[in-house]
């Protein structure tokens, strides 16, 4: 598992008020390797940029290799960032 890392995002929305999501951690066959973790954004004015900051912590992951971080808001997948997991010895 690795002990803690952050994942940091900016958007910048078109419509007012709250936005719900979900972020995942897929590797390259699409399979989760976590359950989705729930988000929410308010946006208190239009063109407004926003920031989430989201600490992970203790996550396991089956092996090194590459995955995909997935951001989705209002059901929409928005982001999806690579991530290369590297074994240190």
């Amino acid at each position: 598992s690795h002990p803690k890392f952050s994942i940091v995002a900016n958007f910048k929305f078109e419509r007012i008020g709250e936005h719900n999501g979900t972020i995942n951690i897929v590797d390259l066959s699409g399979k989760s390797i976590i359950p989705d973790i729930d988000i929410k954004v308010n946006v208190p004015r239009k063109e407004q940029e926003t920031n989430l900051i989201v600490d992970m912590v203790n996550v396991k992951f089956p092996k090194s290799g590459k995955y995909f971080i997935k951001i989705s808001l209002s059901d929409i997948e928005i982001t999806s960032i690579p991530l290369e997991l590297v074994q240190i010895n």
